[in-house]
C-alpha cells in the first residue's frame, strides 16, 4: 500500500480510538484477538504497509465501525463522511465508566450531583472538567506530619 493511503488509514484509526475512548487492547478484544493490538500500533505508525483483507475486516470489527468505510480509506478513497461513523456510546467506553462509578464513590458522587443539575450546568461543568484534563498540573506534594 503507498504511504498515502497508509498515512490515511492511520490518521482513520486514530481518530476513531480518540472518539471512542478505545485502546488498542481493545480493538484486539472486541475482533476476538483477530488482529492484535501491536498490529493495530503498526497501522498506526504506518509501519503495516499492506494489510490483509481479513485484518482490516477484524479491524473494523475491532474499532466498530463499517467494513467498507475501513475498505475505502485502506484503498485512499476516504471515509464516506468527513468523520468516521461512529457510536458514541460503544459498549467497550460504557463498560469503562460504569467500573469507575461503581468502583469509586467519589465518581458516584460527582455524578449523583450532575444528573440533578440543568442542561446550562451540566455544559459549565463538561466544559470545567475538560479544562482539567488539557491543563498541565503538578503533582501534589504530601506533607509529613509534624
Amino acid at each position: 500500500m503507498p504511504k498515502k493511503e497508509t498515512d490515511g488509514l492511520a490518521k482513520y484509526v486514530a481518530c476513531v480510538l480518540k472518539q471512542k475512548r478505545l485502546s488498542l487492547r481493545d480493538v484486539q478484544v472486541m475482533s476476538e484477538s483477530r488482529i492484535t493490538d501491536a498490529y493495530v500500533g503498526s497501522i498506526l505508525r504506518g509501519r503495516a504497509s499492506n494489510p490483509s483483507v481479513e485484518k482490516l475486516q477484524a479491524l473494523a470489527r475491532g474499532l466498530g465501525v463499517d467494513e467498507d468505510e475501513i475498505f475505502r480509506v485502506a484503498r485512499g478513497v476516504g471515509s464516506s463522511n468527513s468523520k468516521p461513523n461512529i457510536d458514541p456510546w460503544h459498549s467497550v467506553m460504557i463498560l469503562r465508566l460504569m467500573e469507575e462509578v461503581v468502583s469509586k464513590q467519589s465518581v458516584r458522587e460527582v455524578l449523583e450531583e450532575v444528573v440533578e443539575l440543568s442542561e446550562e450546568d451540566r455544559a459549565v461543568v463538561l466544559r470545567t472538567a475538560k479544562s482539567f484534563s488539557k491543563s498541565p498540573r503538578k503533582p501534589h506534594r504530601r506533607r509529613e506530619p509534624v
